[in-house]
């Protein structure tokens, strides 16, 4: 099961177009329980692929290797290099003023 869900995903995730800033429109172009997952992962700051793992019911290389296409689209940037499993998700752009997630836009 784990491993259909993950080519599922794989396979929607590379039929994304590339993204140099993240806005929060363009999370909706992704597949529905990757979404959730990367909404928190937005609204904390940071993903660990263990969290991804836990989130989308996949085993650890398998959310591994789906944070590193994240990487490679755009959507998550790797972590410092002392700290492997860690990926960075933070909105391109502007911030807003309000102290509201750009998250609650949608």
């Amino acid at each position: 099961m784990s491993a259909e869900r993950f080519e599922r995903l794989r396979s929607e995730v590379d039929a994304c177009a590339d993204v140099r800033l993240v806005m929060p429109s363009d999370l909706l172009l992704l597949p529905s329980d990757l979404q959730v997952v990367l909404r928190q992962a937005y609204r904390e700051g940071r993903a660990t692929a263990l969290e991804l793992a836990a989130g989308l019911a996949l085993e650890l290389p398998e959310a591994q290797m789906l944070a590193e296409l994240l990487v490679v689209k755009g959507y998550l940037q790797p972590g410092p290099p002392d700290k492997a499993g860690i990926y960075l998700a933070r909105f391109g752009g502007r911030g807003t003023r309000s102290g509201q997630s750009p998250l609650d836009r949608l």
